[in-house]
């Protein structure tokens, strides 16, 4: 669990998209080459804010929509729209980024795409992870092995649990924030929610605070399932505030 330790922000945060799911914590302040969004669905009000607040250009991907929901907002003019989904592999349907990122080193990345996360993660090099300045991932059920279907192929936990090292060489985790759709689990004697939004800030702009002391959920976040009461977590590795 100690992967999943969550730290203090050097930088002020804010919320970027809509007020439940779809809307997400970052640390404020960066500059990006770009913004990479992986899963889409019917809800872009996160890019759309993004492109406000940011000058850049954004590639979309999500092979289960046939076209970008319908918006007014004009930052929508610099999203590049991509029908297909992120994978191991290239394909006509299937994209795995490795091309795509070559150009770029400070990648904005936001990343819900259903489970299929641990496996394009681990086709991620050092290298590569590092392009990324900040990252935001949806994960899924990363501490059980099949709870659920019609999504990506089983992976064992310690497989899954692996990616959260591989970021840790990379990145810090600045903020987490439990989905209250699905429930917790107990993993190692840890209470710990089945899925979660985590906010990761490349190592080299992150300016060593200590462990995160706040609580879980912050004054920021919001449930992500309307009218359900979401998920609080007071104890490590998410917060320290016992400790």
């Amino acid at each position: 669990m100690d992967a999943l330790t969550v730290y203090t922000s050097s930088r002020t945060k804010c919320r970027i998209g809509s007020s439940n799911d779809g809307g997400y914590v970052i640390e404020a302040g960066h500059t990006y080459d770009i913004l990479i969004s992986c899963g889409i669905a019917n809800d872009i009000t996160f890019e759309e804010h993004f492109l406000t607040l940011n000058n850049v250009a954004c590639l979309a991907y999500d092979g289960t929509i046939e076209a970008l929901p319908p918006s007014t907002n004009t930052s929508i003019q610099r999203i590049t729209f991509n029908k297909k989904n992120i994978g191991v592999m290239n394909s006509d349907t299937i994209t795995n980024l490795h091309a795509e990122i070559e150009p770029y080193h400070n990648i904005f990345l936001k990343m819900d795409i259903e489970t299929f996360e641990y496996r394009w993660l681990h086709t991620m090099s050092y290298e590569q992870l590092m392009k990324y300045k900040q990252i935001i991932i949806e994960f899924h059920f990363p501490f059980t092995d099949y709870p659920f279907h019609h999504l990506d192929v089983n992976i064992p936990v310690r497989e899954k649990m692996y990616v959260f090292e591989m970021l840790k060489k990379t990145h810090v985790l600045i903020h987490f924030h439990a989905n209250n759709c699905c429930g917790t689990t107990e993993y190692n004697g840890t209470i710990v929610p089945n899925v979660f939004e985590c906010t990761f800030i490349r190592k080299d702009m992150h300016v060593d605070s200590g462990k995160n002391t706040d609580p879980i959920p912050s004054a920021l976040d919001s449930p992500c399932v309307n009218h359900t009461p979401d998920i609080a977590l007071a104890h490590p590795p998410f917060c320290w505030t016992h400790s």
